[in-house]
């Protein structure tokens, strides 16, 4: 089974509004609230990552296979970012509450911190 989590860059959230999934067009999205306080890029991809793998094993969803951290998170381009505490801690709880097809079928937004690299290695 196929998970994509998508890592949106800052300009691609404006409009948006935070905790809801997405109606719109396409598969939904889920876009925790950003609380400032930025985290370090292996520290968020940590923690997104392993809430992913632990609740495809928790309920059996069959294999999965992801990029190793820091890749895992990079999907959005720029290395060495900090990422938003809020959208990190947001997107591990919302995962831990998928349901097997969910977990193909949502997208989590974990917002970087625009300018901030390379601090974030």
């Amino acid at each position: 089974m196929t998970r994509r989590l998508v890592w949106l860059l800052a300009f691609g959230l404006l409009g948006c509004s935070a905790e809801d999934p997405d109606p719109g067009p396409g598969r939904p999205s889920f876009k925790p609230k950003p609380s400032g306080v930025g985290v370090s890029e292996a520290q968020a991809c940590e923690a997104v990552r392993k809430s992913e793998v632990d609740r495809f094993t928790a309920l059996g969803c069959g294999a999965i296979t992801r990029p190793a951290c820091p890749g895992y998170l990079r999907k959005a381009g720029e290395a060495c970012l900090m990422y938003d505490e809020g959208t990190v801690l947001g997107c591990a709880g919302f995962i831990s509450g998928l349901s097997c097809s969910q977990l193909s079928d949502f997208e989590c937004v974990v917002l970087p911190i625009s300018g901030s690299a390379p601090s974030g290695c």
